[in-house]
């Protein structure tokens, strides 16, 4: 949009699984087409990303569909899949009433909307939706979720639960092409990629890299401890779909920080989640809501879950990550992390305290990680990439395209 163009009738819908990770990637691009009159709305599985949107005077739809997946369809749930067939079994997908209605409301949510564009981060149903009504779509993506991308683990084993049969069946009604495998749902009108070739490879031209998007959505006002050397935590979610991954973290780094009285611990943790910490904290470790890369730049070390969002905030901030990735996606992150020595990784069940101590400390003292990351920050620099920024501007020319075709 040319600058003063009336912009205002515009209306963005934006849908999201669950988390802080799609919201920290889709909040400023919210905030980008807000500040031009566009009217943006959320859908999102997440009570506190919920409160997040709704503070900022965003509209949240909610889906309100009771139709839960039926027993004898559900899988146990495993940190471990190979694909986005096996993930969504897992989330009940096999189920085809249960699928069928989580289409159908999605389509009904956004026929009533009636949005201009459409966003998705991991949202099949939002995918389908917009594309059944003919909507466009930008869609935001990382390597190992992209049909054209590398898959989370070398190997895929056979026979894993496959649910797109199950979405072609449905597709099949809604008279709209079937698809192959569950990521190409992952991609839209136009598909842009929120990072670095280096970390997110996908082996498609129709892509396009605008670099990493912006984490400080959040203004955290307070301090943390006026230390010299602080550790930033962020276990990522407690409780996931695959049990108390991000509580097993904080546990971990408790025990830790009494092995390491030296070093001062902040553990970013939402309020509520503090009534899940059964044991009392050492007096070197600190409880703080949310964080932002101001607070991450500071930290000598940021331990975390490998979000993709996480991983490349320490990238941006120049600081070394160790990753102690709760699933599969989190494990493709961290590998790539590792592979550039921009930090290290350990499988949180296979370490031991004493080695994960040693591990910190080690990586603490080692200059080694933040000037491999210096390094290829200077590597990038000549891309200019921009974020949230472009991502507006591709909102915008897909917007125009539409526009013009009326």
């Amino acid at each position: 949009m040319n600058e003063g163009e009336n912009v205002i009738n515009y209306k963005i819908f934006i849908g999201l699984s669950g988390g802080l990770g799609p919201l920290s990637r889709t909040f400023p691009i919210a905030e980008e087409c807000s500040k031009s009159g566009m009217e943006v709305c959320f859908s999102i599985y997440d009570e506190s990303a919920i409160k997040i949107i709704e503070s900022a005077g965003y509209k949240v739809l909610m889906d309100d569909d009771p139709t839960m997946p039926r027993k004898e369809f559900l899988l146990n749930p495993t940190s471990t899949f190979y694909n986005l067939d096996q993930y969504y079994a897992q989330m009940g997908l096999l189920d085809p009433k249960f699928t069928d209605s989580w289409i159908a409301h999605r389509i009904n949510m956004l026929n009533r909307y009636k949005p201009d564009l459409v966003i998705t981060d991991l949202s099949p149903n939002t995918m389908i939706a917009a594309k059944f009504l003919g909507i466009p779509t930008l869609s935001i993506v990382q390597s190992c979720l992209h049909p054209d991308g590398m898959p989370f683990h070398d190997e895929v084993p056979r026979n894993l639960p496959k649910v797109t049969t199950i979405i072609n069946n449905i597709l099949k009604k809604l008279d709209m092409n079937p698809i192959n495998r569950i990521e190409e749902l992952s991609i839209g009108t136009k598909t842009i990629v929120p990072s670095f070739p280096e970390i997110d490879p996908i082996f498609s031209k129709d892509i396009e890299y605008v670099g990493p998007i912006s984490m400080n959505f959040i203004h955290y006002g307070n301090t943390v401890p006026d230390k010299e050397r602080y550790v930033l935590v962020y276990p990522g979610r407690l409780q996931d779909t695959t049990g108390e991954t991000g509580l097993k973290i904080v546990e971990q780094v408790t025990q830790v920080s009494k092995k390491l009285p030296e070093l001062h611990f902040v553990i970013a943790s939402t309020e509520k989640d503090h009534q899940m910490f059964t044991w009392e904290l050492p007096k070197n470790v600190s409880l703080i809501p949310y964080f932002n890369e101001y607070l991450l730049r500071k930290a000598s070390l940021f331990i975390h879950h490998g979000g993709h969002g996480s991983c490349l905030s320490s990238i941006v901030t120049s600081t070394p990550s160790l990753v102690l990735p709760t699933h599969s996606e989190r494990f493709f992150n961290a590998k790539q992390i590792a592979n550039y020595k921009f930090g290290d990784y350990i499988i949180p069940d296979t370490t031991t305290i004493n080695q994960l101590s040693n591990m910190i400390e080690f990586m603490v003292n080692d200059p080694s990680y933040q000037n491999n990351i210096r390094l290829f920050q200077k590597e990038i620099k000549s891309r200019d990439y921009k974020g949230e920024i472009k991502v507006f501007d591709i909102v915008c020319s897909l917007l125009k395209s539409e526009q013009s075709k009326l």
